[in-house]
């Protein structure tokens, strides 16, 4: 078993360096020294391998290259889901997914973010999606206190840190944790292989490696109290707990409930506003084809922005000004945006 946690942790490594250097690459040619009518290149962070985040950002990637011809992206896996918003902000990538709650802690330099990473903006919301703790039904773990000395998959610190707090809210500590950081691909393997115990994924809309493993294996969501839903939804307001549908994977029959995220399209605050402003519009016109790589393009909607602003999902303050110049566009001006 330690070995094959090495051998992960070393292929990571490796990973990380070429991803960093490519897009450190590709970044400064895309900011810096580009003329106004260049064609500008550059990196779009996805997510994990096999994720919701990759296959919808990869779709996203095809709609803004045959749509706005001054960028051409690539759309690359990051390292980590926590390595997105300082990729991002140093300008090693142009674009990239992240979320409400990431973007709130990265902005203002919370938990994992020691410094406040003020380079970024948002550029749209994508869609919410809710997490998930998935365990095997012969593991007899039923409810998040069964996990403790437990080993639970982690696709990044940024996942691990939101896992561990609803963990902490239902009485064990994340010390009593054994935490493995893989991708969901890895995540489904390992569960599959008994190599973990419980593994953390996005579970909806439907996940292709949450079906992959339903229907091969017998599996239950872990349960949350309602105590420990009252503390998670006080504590994280943009990231409320929500439920997956009884029914949405074969042969699990109750609804599961964990937190969601409200997924956004971030961007590098030097990148052209008016190029930003043509990204909006094309997604917006072209979001049917991001729904036909996956049912989570779907929510791809031009009223969700204003809805989240109202709800104190998103603050207008930080709003790219090339989103805000669309919506004043279309007669929908965003209060307070950048």
């Amino acid at each position: 078993m330690a070995l094959f946690l090495i051998s992960i942790q070393e292929t990571k490594m490796r990973n990380i360096k070429k991803v960093m250097t490519a897009s450190l690459i590709a970044g400064s040619l895309a900011l810096t020294g580009a003329s106004a009518s260049a064609k500008q290149f550059g990196q779009f962070l996805t997510g994990s391998s096999g994720g919701v985040y990759d296959i919808v950002g990869s779709s996203m990637v095809n709609v803004i290259n045959k749509n706005v011809p001054e960028v051409r992206l690539n759309p690359s896996n990051p390292p980590s889901y926590s390595q997105t918003p300082p990729t991002v902000n140093s300008g090693a990538a142009m674009f990239g997914l992240s979320d409400a709650d990431q973007f709130y802690k990265a902005y203002n330099g919370i938990d994992e973010f020691k410094t406040p990473l003020q380079n970024i903006s948002i550029v749209m919301p994508i869609y919410s999606n809710i997490m998930s703790q998935i365990t095997l039904d012969k593991s007899g773990i039923k409810t998040m206190k069964d996990a403790k000395g437990k080993r639970i998959a982690v696709p990044s610190v940024t996942t691990k840190n939101m896992v561990a707090q609803m963990y902490e809210y239902a009485g064990v500590p994340s010390d009593d944790i054994n935490w493995v950081y893989l991708t969901y691909a890895e995540s489904a393997s390992a569960l599959k292989d008994g190599n973990v115990d419980i593994a953390t994924f996005t579970a909806y809309p439907k996940s292709g490696t949450v079906e992959g493993i339903a229907s091969l294996e017998k599996m239950r969501f872990i349960e949350l109290d309602p105590d420990t839903i009252e503390k998670w939804n006080k504590a994280n307001p943009r990231a409320r707990v929500g439920i997956i549908p009884a029914g949405t994977y074969p042969g699990v029959d109750e609804d599961g409930k964990f937190y969601a995220l409200y997924s956004l399209l971030i961007t590098n605050d030097k990148v052209d506003p008016t190029i930003i402003e043509k990204v909006v519009d094309a997604l917006y016109a072209n979001s049917s084809e991001v729904a036909a790589s996956h049912p989570a393009g779907a929510q791809i909607n031009k009223d969700n922005l204003p809805k989240y602003i109202k709800e104190g999902i998103i603050n207008s303050t930080y709003v790219n000004e090339g989103t805000a110049k669309y919506y004043k566009s279309i007669g929908n001006p965003l209060p307070g945006s950048k």
